[in-house]
Protein backbone atom coordinates (compact mmCIF):
# COMPACT_ATOMS: atom_id res chain seq x y z
CA UNK A 1 0.00 0.00 0.00
CA UNK A 2 3.01 2.26 0.92
CA UNK A 3 4.22 1.79 -2.53
CA UNK A 4 1.55 2.70 -4.32
CA UNK A 5 0.22 5.29 -2.27
CA UNK A 6 3.94 6.97 -3.46
CA UNK A 7 3.59 6.26 -6.71
CA UNK A 8 0.31 8.03 -6.64
CA UNK A 9 -1.39 5.08 -7.83
CA UNK A 10 -4.02 5.90 -5.11
CA UNK A 11 -4.54 8.74 -2.24
CA UNK A 12 -3.91 7.05 1.14
CA UNK A 13 -5.54 8.70 3.61
CA UNK A 14 -6.38 7.75 7.54
CA UNK A 15 -6.66 9.12 10.57
CA UNK A 16 -4.41 9.38 14.21
CA UNK A 17 -7.32 7.88 15.65
CA UNK A 18 -7.39 4.45 13.23
CA UNK A 19 -3.45 4.52 12.96
CA UNK A 20 -3.97 4.12 17.34
CA UNK A 21 -6.90 1.76 16.81
CA UNK A 22 -4.59 -0.29 14.69
CA UNK A 23 -1.33 -0.34 16.66
CA UNK A 24 -3.56 -1.20 20.00
CA UNK A 25 -5.43 -4.11 18.87
CA UNK A 26 -2.04 -5.31 17.11
CA UNK A 27 -0.02 -4.62 20.40
CA UNK A 28 -2.82 -6.96 21.81
CA UNK A 29 -2.25 -9.87 19.70
CA UNK A 30 1.58 -9.52 19.28
CA UNK A 31 2.42 -8.43 22.96
CA UNK A 32 5.69 -9.22 22.06
CA UNK A 33 6.60 -6.64 19.70
CA UNK A 34 7.93 -3.13 20.38
CA UNK A 35 5.28 -0.32 20.90
CA UNK A 36 8.02 2.54 20.66
CA UNK A 37 9.19 0.68 17.38
CA UNK A 38 5.57 0.31 15.41
CA UNK A 39 5.35 4.16 16.76
CA UNK A 40 8.35 5.12 14.97
CA UNK A 41 7.17 2.73 11.85
CA UNK A 42 4.03 4.68 11.62
CA UNK A 43 5.95 8.47 11.88
CA UNK A 44 8.02 7.14 8.83
CA UNK A 45 4.89 5.51 7.24
CA UNK A 46 3.37 9.37 7.52
CA UNK A 47 6.55 10.77 6.25
CA UNK A 48 6.75 8.44 2.94
CA UNK A 49 3.04 9.53 2.11
CA UNK A 50 2.16 13.15 0.98
CA UNK A 51 -0.93 14.35 2.62
CA UNK A 52 -1.95 10.81 4.54
CA UNK A 53 -3.18 12.07 7.44
CA UNK A 54 -6.99 13.65 7.45
CA UNK A 55 -7.49 16.20 10.00
CA UNK A 56 -10.32 18.70 11.27
CA UNK A 57 -13.11 15.65 10.34
CA UNK A 58 -14.30 15.79 14.28
CA UNK A 59 -17.27 17.97 13.87
CA UNK A 60 -18.97 15.40 10.80
CA UNK A 61 -18.49 12.54 13.49
CA UNK A 62 -22.32 13.68 14.92
CA UNK A 63 -23.96 14.51 11.52
CA UNK A 64 -23.15 10.25 10.35
CA UNK A 65 -25.78 7.87 10.75
CA UNK A 66 -24.13 4.59 9.70
CA UNK A 67 -26.10 1.10 8.70
CA UNK A 68 -23.26 -1.20 9.69
CA UNK A 69 -20.46 -1.74 12.34
CA UNK A 70 -18.10 0.93 11.95
CA UNK A 71 -16.89 3.59 14.21
CA UNK A 72 -18.10 7.16 12.33
CA UNK A 73 -14.61 8.65 13.50
CA UNK A 74 -13.54 6.23 10.63
CA UNK A 75 -16.13 7.53 8.30
CA UNK A 76 -15.65 11.13 8.68
CA UNK A 77 -12.08 10.83 8.03
CA UNK A 78 -12.54 9.04 4.78
CA UNK A 79 -13.95 12.12 3.24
Amino acid sequence: MIRLAQTRGFHARWTEEIQREWLMALLRHRPELDEAKLRRTTTLINQAIPDCLVTGYGHLIDQLSLPFACSASQRAGEG
